[in-house]
């Protein structure tokens, strides 16, 4: 444990360092100090002198400083102009190096970030008021803030950047036709898409009854039986009925004549124990709370990350989300809004691709003619800021909801109306209600939107 003396001793040397000129100042603020790195309000007081004074764009030094502090009242606080002096010329007298001050006045202050934290917790962990789940959920998150405190996230030269695209061009040159992100199972959506990328919130947008469950359960089911762990929340079906989905499309079973009594034959037997094997063994991992809060699912997404290793995060869906911030509170359109920059906060965060299913407003059964039924990227219910984050936009389509006369009960159709990584287009699925799965249809090339 560093004594008291020392520790003001290594502030003092810090602040001596950083008023010795702009470039100094802005070196250490990179390295993450700040003013809560310091435990003098003097040294606090300072060190946010020297901010104020940076961000006008004067010249950072212990004269500019004393200006700063003079102007607002705060001089003999920090010991006037003598207690200014002897800190910004500490450095010629210290009796260790800059380095090494910097490394203790660091370590200290992410001890004492952790003190405060662990303090909050017994709080919280002692309040009444307040379930275990949501001491836990709240610990979660402060941990998840602590962590990036007190990390210093470095910045990207551009001859960093530059080569990390020079490697992908040469893995795609010698790799043709493969995709970088996660596979979703489907061919033509992984070739449209380039796969399921790292960081990506990715939106299945559809009107009720058209199947996002499904599409997303497909998605996620693919990807697991393939090995790579995934996660779901599923705000709308709980997990038993998930898992009876799951089952029964795997082993080709119509669900309805199960629940007429309907026996099984002796395939369809095999077939479901098989499917039962292989989904036993398969890493999906679903937490079917009702009534989330993005802050809950922000929590317990990163939990499956850090303790299952999950790789792609489904959400079903957004609407049914909530946040208790005081901002959304009398505004839904603000609530959606933090509700899916959370989201991609999340996918950003854990690196992994975010997929949210979300509803589309009543516009689409509104249009006439040849247009009707077809959702276009401003039909998302509630928030243009969905339309914002997301990193694509997949929109589902079933004409024969709208025309029964002229369509296939099966023909679907996956709209990209929204693609950072990529070309829009339009990519023909089959729909098996009775298995509740959608198919690629391979005789149909993926058409322009």
């Amino acid at each position: 444990m560093i004594d008291s003396q020392t520790l003001i001793d290594a502030e003092k040397l810090v602040l001596s360092q950083a008023m010795d000129g702009s470039q100094a100042f802005a070196d250490l603020r990179d390295k993450g100090i700040s003013r809560q790195t310091f435990s003098l309000p003097a040294h606090q007081q300072i060190w946010t002198a020297l901010e104020t004074v940076a961000g006008t764009g004067g010249t950072v030094d212990a004269l500019t400083v004393i200006a700063r502090l003079e102007a607002q009242g705060q001089l003999d606080a920090v010991g006037g102009h003598a207690g200014v002096v002897e800190t910004a010329t500490y450095g010629a007298l210290a009796r260790y190096k800059t380095a090494a001050a910097l490394e203790m006045v660091t370590e200290a202050a992410k001890k004492h970030a952790l003190l405060a934290f662990a303090s909050r917790m017994a709080e919280a962990a002692g309040d009444q008021l307040k379930s275990a789940e949501e001491a836990l959920d709240e610990a979660e998150r402060g941990m998840s803030a602590l962590r990036d405190r007190c990390g210093v996230r470095q910045t990207e030269t551009i001859r960093g950047a530059v080569g990390t695209i020079i490697e992908n061009l040469q893995w795609r040159m010698n790799n043709p036709g493969a995709i970088k992100g996660i596979s979703s199972g489907y061919r033509r959506l992984d070739l449209t898409l380039d796969g399921l990328q790292p960081g990506a919130m990715i939106v299945l947008a559809a009107r009720p009854g058209v199947g996002k469950t499904a599409a997303l359960v497909n998605i996620l089911t693919n990807i697991c039986l393939g090995g790579t762990p995934v996660g779901m929340f599923s705000l709308e079906m709980p997990k038993s009925q998930l898992l009876e989905r799951i089952l029964y499309g795997m082993a080709g079973i119509n669900s309805d004549d199960i629940r007429r009594g309907r026996p099984m034959t002796v395939g369809q037997q095999q077939h479901f124990t098989a499917a039962v094997r292989k989904i036993t063994d398969a890493p999906l991992h679903i937490d079917d709370e009702s009534a989330l809060t993005i802050d809950k699912i922000m929590a317990r997404g990163r939990r499956m990350v850090r303790e299952h290793g999950v790789k792609c995060i489904g959400v079903d869906y957004l609407q049914l989300v909530r946040s208790h911030s005081k901002q959304a509170s009398n505004s839904r359109e603000r609530e959606v809004s933090e509700i899916s920059a959370g989201l991609k906060s999340l996918a950003k965060e854990l690196n992994i691709p975010v997929l949210v299913l979300a509803q589309l407003n009543r516009d689409v059964e509104k249009r006439a003619g040849n247009a009707q039924g077809k959702p276009v990227v401003s039909d998302l219910r509630d928030s243009g800021s969905i339309e914002q984050d997301a990193d694509q936009i997949i929109m589902i389509h079933r004409p024969y909801m709208y025309k029964p006369d002229k369509h296939d009960p099966t023909e679907a159709q996956w709209i990209i109306g929204k693609n950072r990584f990529g070309r829009l287009g339009r990519i023909q699925f089959r729909w098996t209600a009775e298995l509740t799965k959608y198919e690629e249809e391979q005789n149909y090339p993926v058409t322009n939107k």
